[in-house]
């Protein structure tokens, strides 16, 4: 009888201590490794064109280049480029996956004189039906470090035509405007969604320009009016040096039909603001550059978290509100001080409903304490880390299930990681602290897999430059239907591949623990590899 209790007792400590470590702050999902995808340039921000049996994997890459370092006497290192900045799809195989399928190019290659077309594409984006007569991709381009300006481009998906929507200019402090991601709105209530996007202009070096930023919008001109060389006529909604710069989303917070604009301050003010049309107006009763126009209103909701890199609007908690999910952009407090720690965080609304005249936004930390790998020994900037965070569901039927609460991805960036976020809470009170923990699992650590240092060893044949980047994780359902299982696409930047990771029954999956290497002496072997090496990267 005691061994009997004895058993019983043992299988229940068994039980509730399994139960306590996966709803703690470590659980291992159920994921497995499916393929890797070959590439002969590096993968920075993934999208799928649909989620259908006729999906497209879009890729974005840039900065494919080495390092001369063999000039005598010593000269700063030339980079030398191994292929051009582009864009490219691989369609879905018969057998249901990318690996082995042909990598199509789809931007113009540069011409033999002058500057390319395509710089630094960052976001490629599905435009959604009403904005083309055809299937197409918006293209987002240009950076800071970029020697040639970017600019903001559609491509029909069909013929391959590219229609250019702007071509940057030089911005009031004389260096040319970015784009990062744009969302589509009608805004002059035309029938035809517009592009609204944010932009970004600043120089460094030698003679230095101070951030600034805008919130722009594009007129569709019509199926009518549409040709390949003619701009969209722009609107700019707000400029100047506290101006949004990076990432923006949509969504009518207080219910009035008209959507307000959600947008970062990466580079000017490290924070997150709301903007919206003017109160009984309308987005296309603005013209910042008119002093007699309405102005738009705007409320900055989180300044504290350090810069802020990814947003995703989302009901994370099951309240039936949304929230804004986001990551910041971190030092690898090596090279400086990491004064705030990289992590993934939400904003929940205010309870009173008051976007515009002080209500507070509570912050919710779901994951703290991410670094980057150190830099490599000698560098003399930091790397930075996370990248995007993103929702998803493992199954398809998961997703239809409006109880359950979606999982997150999470790109490392410069952390060389990804981590799967679980919500601890799946199901129950909406509104408990509980709703807001999360189980976190890493899944993948360039580190372990190219071997022990490698986010600090340049690669051979291309001297100053490391394996050490994740680009953005693209998400789909690898069959249609409710028996639809999540599918993880991840890139990893100078090692030229994409991992791809299943919910579906496979090859294992050991998860991984958060390592973090020391960090390296500061004694450059040369001053600016930083400048070519590492800045320049993303």
């Amino acid at each position: 009888m005691v061994l009997f209790f004895g058993g019983i007792l043992s299988a229940l400590i068994a039980f509730f201590a399994a139960l306590a470590y996966n709803n703690g702050n470590k659980f291992c999902p159920k994921i497995y490794r499916k393929e890797i995808i070959n590439l002969d340039f590096n993968p920075a921000f993934m999208n799928f064109n649909d989620v259908s049996n006729n999906a497209n994997l879009i890729i974005t890459s840039f900065f494919n280049v080495k390092f001369d370092i063999s000039q005598t006497p010593p000269q700063p290192p030339r980079p030398v480029v191994l292929k051009p900045d582009l864009v490219a799809k691989i369609a879905l195989g018969k057998k249901g996956g990318f690996a082995g399928q042909p990598v199509e190019v789809i931007t113009d290659p540069p011409p033999l004189f002058g500057p390319p077309k395509t710089v630094w594409p960052n976001e490629a984006l599905p435009a959604p039906q009403g904005v083309f007569p055809f299937q197409a991709l918006i293209i987002a381009q240009g950076f800071h470090p970029a020697a040639f300006p970017g600019r903001l481009t559609a491509i029909d998906l069909s013929t391959l035509t590219e229609y250019v929507i702007q071509q940057s200019k030089e911005a009031p402090d004389g260096s040319p405007w970015f784009y990062h991601n744009v969302v589509f709105l009608d805004v002059d209530g035309d029938s035809l969604l517009d592009i609204i996007t944010v932009r970004s202009s600043f120089r460094i070096g030698r003679f230095p320009n101070p951030p600034s930023g805008q919130l722009v919008w594009f007129k569709n001109p019509g199926s009518e009016s549409l040709a390949s060389d003619t701009p969209w006529d722009e609107t700019i909604l707000y400029s100047g040096f506290d101006g949004p710069d990076i990432y923006l989303e949509m969504h009518d917070f207080d219910g009035d039909g008209i959507d307000e604009i959600i947008a970062t301050h990466f580079f000017t003010g490290s924070k997150i603001s709301i903007y919206g049309a003017p109160e009984g107006g309308n987005w296309k009763d603005v013209d910042a550059t008119n002093a007699n126009a309405p102005q738009v209103r705007k409320v900055d909701i989180s300044n504290d978290q350090g810069k802020p890199f990814s947003i995703e609007i989302v009901d994370l908690n099951g309240d039936g509100q949304v929230d804004i999910l986001a990551t910041n952009h971190q030092e690898d407090n090596c090279t400086f001080p990491a004064l705030i720690n990289g992590k993934v965080y939400a904003l929940e609304q205010p309870s009173d409903g008051n976007l515009f005249l002080g209500g507070a936004w509570k912050t919710r930390v779901l994951l703290d304490g991410i670094f980057p790998q150190p830099s490599a020994p000698g560098s003399m900037v930091s790397r930075l880390a996370p990248g995007d965070a993103q929702t998803f569901y493992p199954t398809r039927r998961m997703e239809e299930d409006k109880s359950i609460r979606p999982w997150i991805v999470v790109g490392g960036d410069e952390a060389g990681k990804v981590w799967i976020l679980r919500p601890v809470r799946q199901k129950g009170s909406s509104t408990s602290e509980g709703a807001w923990k999360y189980s976190a699992a890493i899944i993948f650590d360039i580190n372990d897999e190219y071997g022990p240092g490698t986010t600090q060893t340049e690669i051979p044949e291309k001297p100053l430059i490391t394996i050490s980047t994740i680009g953005k994780v693209a998400v789909r359902y690898d069959e249609e239907g409710i028996n639809g299982v999540a599918e993880l696409y991840i890139p990893v930047f100078e090692g030229q591949q994409i991992h791809v990771f299943s919910f579906r029954r496979g090859t294992s999956q050991k998860c991984l623990e958060d390592e973090k290497l020391d960090c390296p002496p500061v004694l450059p072997p040369f001053g600016f590899r930083s400048k070519w090496a590492e800045d320049m990267e993303w």
